[in-house]
């Protein structure tokens, strides 16, 4: 467990992943964000949500809390190559690398919801200069922000509840924005209010100097 064991496992997953954009979708230099991306996209919650709380969602009454659960002790959940890459029925995958963006601009990109019964999650991830060790300041350079929306409702990248059983979904019409990391993801919830047809989404350049 700890450190000794997930840093190899996780970089023998991102060679994996490496080699999958080299040999089968042709792609000479993925990015290290699409690769960490693709490493999220696929991972699965393993019981702890998505929250950062003091709640062990497997027990009960308040002998059982304490600190650091949630993403503070699952990360994005546990790697599954397979789900990254080549997930089964009724999944499906698609990518983006390497675009950009200024201070102010936007990008929209139309998808479509085939099944609005299995999740939806959106991936944004971007590379950022180093920050400034041992300082206390906020140390993102590059504040991006992703939106996912259909019809009149919204979810944002990084808005999730503070409890389990709905921090593994983003909030619905939140209004959170996190100006914290360089990872946004969107987890929808399966059925309603998402639907199956037309989506947008949208990365927003909120401050790129």
């Amino acid at each position: 467990e700890g450190t000794s064991f997930s840093s190899p496992m996780a970089a023998g997953a991102t060679v994996v992943i490496r080699d999958y954009f080299n040999d089968v979708a042709l792609l000479a230099t993925p990015s290290a964000a699409l690769m960490k991306a693709t490493l999220i996209a696929g991972a699965k919650d393993i019981g702890y949500g998505f929250v950062s709380s003091n709640q062990n969602p497997q027990a009960t009454g308040a002998a059982y809390n304490y600190t650091n659960c949630g993403r503070n002790i699952q990360g994005w959940g546990l790697m599954d190559i397979r789900q990254s890459l080549s997930p089964k029925a009724p999944y499906n995958w698609s990518y983006s690398d390497n675009a950009e963006l200024s201070t102010g601009g936007s990008v929209a990109l139309p998808i479509t919801i085939a099944d609005a019964n299995v999740p939806l999650r959106v991936v944004l991830v971007w590379s950022d200069p180093p920050g400034t060790a041992g300082s206390a300041a906020k140390q993102l350079r590059n504040d991006l922000d992703l939106t996912v929306t259909q019809g009149a409702n919204t979810w944002r990248g990084n808005d999730y509840a503070t409890t389990y059983n709905q921090g593994r979904y983003t909030v619905l019409n939140g209004s959170y924005r996190d100006d914290l990391n360089n990872v946004d993801v969107v987890t929808i919830k399966p059925g309603t209010p998402l639907v199956a047809g037309a989506a947008t989404l949208t990365i927003n350049g909120f401050n790129v100097p």
